[in-house]
């Protein structure tokens, strides 16, 4: 089985902000794919679903962003998953927005939903979608930065790179990283 976790905040009122991109575009996915995240469980909106031959489970940790690895862990724990078959989306300041970036491992970069993640499981070997939404302008701090609503001009950038996150996705699930790579950094 895959697990595919997209990290964000719970409640209206973190919809659409820039820290829940990787919400927005697991939901799209599932959109696009006809699935749905109807039932709630490992403190977790969960989905399942067949994509490409291959049994998958969609989460978005209800748990808050800093507390992901909590939600993360069950789940692996539950399903005993190698932890080469997890994948998590997340957003990224050090990105220009809408950037897609698709790596292997790595340190968090101060991002508190992957260090959650990466603590609970004692690795930092967890593959990402890493989606930009770049830094804050001069004096603006970073946490009012991330809740904040994407501009229109962003929000137009996003949409372009939804494809090319859909192809990667299903290319990680079905062929694996190495795939996934190749196709994302071309």
């Amino acid at each position: 089985m895959k697990l595919i976790v997209g990290l964000g905040n719970p409640g209206t009122n973190y919809q659409g902000t820039r820290h829940n991109i990787g919400f927005d575009l697991l939901e799209a996915y599932a959109q696009e794919k006809s699935f749905s995240f109807a039932k709630k469980s490992f403190k977790s909106l969960i989905a399942e679903a067949q994509i490409e031959g291959q049994r998958c489970l969609f989460a978005l940790p209800q748990t808050y962003m800093n507390l992901s690895g909590e939600a993360v862990l069950e789940i692996v724990q539950f399903y005993k998953l190698d932890l080469s078959n997890l994948i998590l989306v997340h957003d990224e300041l050090d990105l220009e927005p809408a950037v897609l970036k698709l790596v292997r491992k790595g340190r968090p970069a101060g991002h508190r939903g992957v260090d959650s993640v990466q603590c609970c499981l004692g690795t930092q070997e967890i593959s990402r979608f890493r989606v930009g939404i770049g830094r804050p302008q001069r004096s603006e701090q970073v946490v009012s930065y991330v809740l904040e609503r994407f501009t229109k001009y962003e929000l137009e950038e996003i949409e372009k790179i939804k494809k090319k996150f859909f192809k990667g996705l299903d290319l990680w699930i079905s062929v694996g990283i190495e795939a996934a790579l190749k196709f994302c950094h071309s």
